[in-house]
């Protein structure tokens, strides 16, 4: 999946696996620093929570949009599945 608001991620460039090796909490904090200031966070929390809700049995892997897997199953649980602008959550019930 080949968005273009993915080329103006701060991730872009970075090795994939940096945000994947998350079982440190240390590894967590650094990614997260990553994610907390990149310009399309909410793009790309977005993307992974439309992703993950197609997919009810997928496991969550990874930081997307600066949150962990069990930060996303929350969110995803409570009905929260669109962000609708920088930094900003609409909660969408179904």
């Amino acid at each position: 999946m080949s968005n273009g608001w993915q080329y103006e991620a701060a991730c872009y460039g970075f090795d994939t696996e940096f945000f994947f090796d998350i079982r440190s909490e240390g590894q967590q904090r650094a990614v997260k620093r990553v994610c907390f200031s990149c310009p399309v966070k909410a793009e790309c929390l977005t993307a992974a929570l439309e992703a993950e809700s197609k997919m009810p049995t997928m496991t969550r892997f990874g930081v997307f949009g600066g949150l962990l897997p069990a930060e996303r199953k929350f969110l995803s649980e409570k009905g929260i599945i669109k962000a609708v602008r920088k930094g900003e959550i609409e909660n969408v019930k179904n």
